[in-house]
């Protein structure tokens, strides 16, 4: 009976690890590692079964032309930090513009309430002179024409003080919405405002040469700051750009090394000293000799077994038992690369105009420094004529009041110098506040405004 064939039984492994690095330098390095073990049911045709074979190849690759350096393989990180830097000046450029802003509101209210003081003494006054007026009257020593005056004026300043306790009230929402989160909390809804810092003459000295205030603005500005970063990111992208027009050539190195293992089958055959009659002996023309004939040894075979495996391939493989080196170069010349040539003209262009950019904020950081010293000499000149104003006018309305008392004067002249030393108070009051309020934009001119008031965010940056 015949025996049906026996099936053919291969087993196949595969276990491979790949790594890559890529160095700031461009430089790339590939570990790649393959492990294969195959067995069959039919062994003994095979040297080995199973049969192990790992390699491991480590390639080197270096550019020398394009993709060489640091700058042409860190590029975005590079532009990453600095635009993070930008964004970090940027919350340095809102602090300053709404420390500015809530500061000048502070200096708003202070000037309402300080004006409405002012409008209390004019209605204090024009009270008095029409109850004094209201008094001789009755006595028959002054017209009704008078009194009618004195009433007037009154009534004129009483509806100023209205305006200026409206203004006051104002001012009050403005500051409160800028200093607090819920302005609707039913604790701020009934509260007041009592500013603590008194009016004062800034001694910021506006007599500093333009030259060294623009220096100095041009070194703390944000805006300034940010429009550098900004310039950098697009000289970088140049570069870079004008990398990826150079050809290619790259510096190769590999070594290879190769393991084998697994289990190996082995035959031995040897002679047992006995001799069998073989083929008849021939002479030289090819005919047998009659009786003489070629013995042949009667032999034995043996299979052997040599145990190998994982441990045994690996070895080989580490131990470099059987390794390879190879080098190259591969030089690649590209023609017409108008891709590369198109971004390289992009950033050029774009290098242009952030250097137009850069210069047109130098320029206007320029203008503003020059216009906020202009604007804080004019105002002290203005404050100090206002003083001296609001001296006369006082020192008038005394003089003019002493007349009326003697009857040298009339009511309707005292009501002018009455309110001649209220718009000079006014006007003074007023000054002073716009010196106060010009020094703050003139800080934020220079860049100072966190430094004068004392602001960090090093405690923000950290959350």
């Amino acid at each position: 009976m015949a025996q049906s064939p026996v099936a053919y039984i291969q087993h196949e492994g595969n276990v491979n690890f790949q790594y890559n690095q890529y160095f700031p330098t461009g430089t790339e390095l590939q570990v790649a590692m393959t492990n294969n073990r195959t067995s069959t049911n039919f062994g003994a045709f095979n040297l080995y079964n199973p049969y192990l074979q790992s390699a491991l190849t480590l390639t080197v690759t270096q550019p020398l032309l394009r993709g060489f350096g640091i700058l042409p393989n860190t590029r975005l990180i590079i532009e990453a930090k600095r635009t993070i830097k930008v964004g970090l000046s940027q919350l340095d450029q809102q602090v300053i513009a709404t420390t500015t802003q809530v500061s000048n509101d502070y200096w708003e209210l202070v000037y309402a309430r300080e004006n409405v003081k002012v409008e209390e003494a004019a209605v204090g006054v024009s009270q008095r002179l029409f109850e004094e007026n209201s008094r001789r009257l009755q006595i028959g020593t002054l017209s009704s024409l008078d009194v009618l005056t004195a009433q007037s004026q009154l009534a004129s300043d009483k509806q100023a003080l209205v305006q200026a306790q409206s203004v006051q009230l104002q001012d009050e929402t403005t500051l409160l919405n800028d200093i607090t989160m819920n302005p609707l909390d039913p604790a701020l809804l009934g509260a007041e405002i009592i500013p603590t810092t008194p009016i004062f003459t800034p001694e910021t000295g506006e007599n500093v040469a333009i030259a060294d205030a623009v220096k100095e603005a041009w070194q703390k500005r944000p805006e300034l700051r940010q429009a550098g970063l900004i310039l950098e990111n697009a000289g970088t992208e140049v570069k870079a750009t004008r990398n990826e027009l150079l050809p290619s050539l790259n510096l190769i190195g590999q070594y290879t090394a190769t393991g084998l293992g697994g289990v190996q089958n082995a035959t031995t055959t040897t002679a047992t000293g006995d001799f069998l009659p073989g083929l008849p002996v021939v002479d030289a023309a090819g005919n047998p000799v009659p009786g003489l004939y070629q013995s042949s040894a009667i032999t034995s075979s043996s299979a052997t077994v040599f145990p190998g495996g994982a441990g045994q391939d690996l070895s080989r493989l580490f131990h470099g038992t059987y390794s390879t080196f190879e080098g190259g170069i591969n030089f690649t010349l590209p023609i017409r690369n108008r891709a590369a040539q198109a971004d390289n003209a992009q950033a050029l262009l774009n290098e242009r105009q952030q250097k137009v950019q850069y210069r047109q904020q130098q320029n206007a950081i320029f203008v503003s420094v020059r216009n906020a010293l202009i604007a804080m000499r004019e105002d002290r000149a203005s404050l100090a004529a206002a003083e001296e104003a609001k001296k006369l006018a006082v020192q008038t309305l005394a003089d003019e009041q002493e007349k009326y008392r003697l009857g040298a004067s009339t009511s309707y002249n005292v009501v002018l110098r009455s309110r001649d030393v209220t718009t000079a108070e006014g006007v003074e009051l007023r000054d002073s506040i716009n010196l106060l309020e010009d020094e703050l934009k003139f800080n934020q001119a220079m860049g100072r405004t966190l430094e004068v008031n004392q602001i960090s965010l090093a405690d923000a940056l950290k959350h």
